[in-house]
């Protein structure tokens, strides 16, 4: 059943779920995104973010909790056809959750958040907090801007 533009989303049960879900072998991205269509209830095609994990495909660039967090953004605030409008309020979610990471971890590059960390299982343990926190504050976002 997918939510109304109304319904809110509990940013705490986004980020546990994201987590749960990246402890079970999704990537950083399909987390964050499934947690999201989920709370909106939504089927999405997580397939779609299976090469944006571990910062675009293992490189270590661009925050796999973050692209994931902007792309679900997109089940809420996308558009099918060409209009400015849509397509800035998109944008004003994305920069909303890029500046937050950014300020709560001080990158949104994989490899400064885990210490260029070359165990893997102690990588994927240092990506859990950016996970949940990426999935909560796209969930914030959500609801802020389906209020107004």
């Amino acid at each position: 059943m997918r939510m109304t533009s109304r319904e809110r989303v509990d940013p705490s049960r986004v980020g546990e779920r994201a987590e749960e879900l990246d402890r079970q072998g999704w990537t950083c991205s399909e987390a964050v995104f499934l947690a999201i269509s989920e709370a909106l209830g939504m089927e999405a095609p997580v397939e779609l973010l299976t090469g944006l994990g571990a910062g675009l495909g293992g490189r270590g660039h661009a925050c796999g909790a973050v692209t994931g967090a902007i792309v679900a953004l997109g089940l809420r605030f996308g558009r099918k056809e060409p209009d400015k409008e849509a397509k800035a309020r998109a944008y004003r979610a994305a920069a909303r959750i890029y500046d937050q990471f950014r300020r709560d971890f001080h990158s949104t590059e994989c490899w400064e958040i885990t210490d260029r960390e070359p165990d893997p299982v102690r990588r994927k343990e240092l990506c859990l907090p950016t996970v949940r926190r990426a999935a909560e504050i796209a969930a914030t976002i959500i609801n802020e801007m389906s209020e107004g």
